[in-house]
């Protein structure tokens, strides 16, 4: 077989799981995939830049990196007095 004889197969395959993936979520969620998007009457939209900052990274495991280090220190205390 040639390359682009496979090339040809290949996309003629990877279409065809991508239109029964397509059909599949048109199955599943037909019913709510073209219900419009609701815009609130009372609470103004929020900017960007706010809805962005609140994925902003965080420090969720405050104090890790110190209890590392500090084990860190502790073992290497124990190497140099186990070769002292």
């Amino acid at each position: 077989m040639r390359n682009d004889e496979v090339l040809k197969e290949n996309v003629t395959q990877f279409s065809g799981k991508l239109q029964k993936s397509v059909i599949e979520v048109q199955q599943k969620y037909g019913d709510i995939l073209n219900i419009p998007h609701h815009v609130s009457e009372m609470h103004p939209q929020m900017p960007t830049a706010d809805r962005a900052a609140q994925f902003a990274p965080f420090a969720a495991l405050t104090g890790y990196k110190e209890a590392i280090e500090e084990t860190e220190r502790l073992a290497e205390e124990k190497i140099e007095r186990e070769y002292e």
